[in-house]
């Protein structure tokens, strides 16, 4: 049985802000919001994960569950390494607080 997508738009919008325009970041949530599981296209990358994770702390929460509940590409200790990464990036960027 595939997963239910455990994200609302809303959510995604919040995330895909960090990375893209405002018009794309709408259409990104969209589209992964309103994929049915097991269509063509449905799922979520292990960096998209990550880019979620880092918009709420709430966020952080459902990855978390998400990739537990239905596995991982990447072992703990890279997807720590990468979000770690891609968090700095962000902040860099000023996508994100320093104290986020």
């Amino acid at each position: 049985m595939l997963p239910e997508i455990p994200f609302m738009e809303e959510e995604l919008y919040l995330a895909m802000r960090l990375g893209f325009p405002e018009a794309e970041a709408r259409q990104l949530a969209t589209a992964m919001a309103t994929l049915s599981p097991g269509a063509i296209g449905w799922g979520f990358t292990e960096d998209t994960l990550m880019l979620i994770s880092l918009a709420s702390p709430e966020l952080e929460k459902k990855v978390a569950d998400f990739r537990a509940r239905w596995g991982r590409i990447y072992d703990e200790a890279t997807w720590d390494a990468k979000r770690a990464e891609m968090k700095q990036a962000l902040i860099d960027a000023g996508k994100l607080p320093p104290d986020a």
